[in-house]
Order: C-alpha cells, then structure tokens, then sequence
C-alpha cells in the first residue's frame, strides 16, 4: 500500500513539474488566471446523462457491486481480527 501511494506521489510530482516548467517557458503568467483549463463537469443535461434509464442502471449495479464486496470483505475483516 505504501509502495502505491509512493508512485502516485512521485507521478503527481512529475506532472506539476512539467506544468511548472511549461509556465515558466511561456512567460505570460497573470496572476489568478490558471493557463490550464479545469476539468469538464457533467451536468444533468450534458451527452454524458444522454439515457436516463442507462444511468440508473449504472447506479444500481455500482451499488450492487459494493454492497457484493461487503459482503467479502466484513467476514474477512473478522476473521482475521480474531486471528491476532
């Protein structure tokens, strides 16, 4: 787990430091104006919600998914809790 959260890290790292060095290459910082644009939102009405009844299923078989993993991981958690 520490070996993940240390390459995730370390790859955030590199990208601000390409985000950085391009800033400082364009020369046109204005500050309070971000020279990259933030990422796209999906609203209610954008294509991405495009059919109603795919969305909802989508959101039901996500909750399914994690309610099934619950299910593997609450008597894992406890069995090995009375392990040690």
């Amino acid at each position: 787990m520490l070996m993940v959260i240390l390459a995730v890290g370390t790859k955030l790292q590199s990208i601000l430091t390409k985000m950085a060095l391009e800033i400082t290459e364009r020369h046109a910082v204005i500050q309070g104006i971000p020279l990259r644009e933030p990422l796209y939102e999906y609203k209610i009405n954008s294509c991405f919600h495009d059919n109603m009844k795919l969305v909802i299923l989508k959101l039901v078989l996500g909750v399914g998914v994690l309610i099934l993993c619950s299910y593997i991981t609450l008597p894992l958690y406890a069995l090995l809790s009375q392990v040690r």
